[in-house]
């Protein structure tokens, strides 16, 4: 589970570079590019404090 957590947020934070990059050449709006980032991180962050949460505590 250790390792799933760490490829999703990995990807999530290259889709977020991939969706920022899309919205600097102007072919995603930023309404989108903002409700997709906030997903993006959302996703990001669940992954990372999982990460965390069993790095400390080892289950």
């Amino acid at each position: 589970m250790n390792h799933i957590n760490g490829i999703i947020a990995g990807l999530s934070f290259l889709g977020l570079l991939s969706a920022s990059g899309y919205a600097e050449m102007d072919k995603l709006p930023m309404g989108g590019y903002t409700v997709l980032a906030a997903l993006l991180l959302g996703v990001m962050l669940i992954s990372v404090r999982s990460l965390v949460k069993h790095y400390y505590e080892g289950n």
